[in-house]
Parts: structure tokens; sequence; C-alpha cells
């Protein structure tokens, strides 16, 4: 089989900025992989949720269920609260 040789088009490239204020320090890219690092955190935070409530219900909760749980009950301003003030102590995000 012989296949068509196919080029790849690429967008408009689009340079990085550093992006200083008084509110947001450091590079755009810096502040990605905050996120990242909060996205994960929390995404672990809830999965022990879920599986702390299957236990305790002795029955599967799907992760969609959990989050609404989590959402409903506050954990979720409780967890970015305390991740905003131990914000150290969490690992980096492997990507």
């Amino acid at each position: 089989m012989f296949f068509a040789k196919t080029t790849k088009q690429r967008g408009p490239v689009i340079k990085k900025r550093n992006y200083d204020s008084s509110l947001n320090e450091g590079t755009m890219n810096d502040r990605a992989f905050k996120q990242s690092d909060f996205m994960a955190a929390q995404l672990m935070e809830i999965e022990n949720f879920r599986k702390v409530i299957a236990e305790q219900n002795r029955e599967k909760i799907t992760f969609r269920e959990a989050i609404m749980l989590w959402i409903a009950e506050g954990y979720a301003d409780e967890f970015k609260a305390e991740y905003l003030l131990n914000q150290r102590e969490f690992e980096p995000a492997l990507a």
C-alpha cells in the first residue's frame, strides 16, 4: 500500500509573552503549570472522596456523581482555600 504524503499546515505563530502585573507574576506558561497542579490535586481529592463514599455505601458511584456531591457539600470551596494556603506542600503534577 502506498500512502500519499500530506503536509501539516500550521497556523500563525504566537510568541510567548511575559505576563507581569501586580496580581499575576511570572509568565503565562508558569500560570498554566500552576493551574494544572491545582487541577491534578483537586482530581486526586475527588477520587479519594469517591472511594470513601463508595465504601460507606457499599455501592459504585461514578466520578461525575462524586464531583456533583463534592461541589454540593462545599468541599470544592474548602479545597480551594486550603490549596491556596498550602500551595507549597503539594507535589507538581506530572504530565
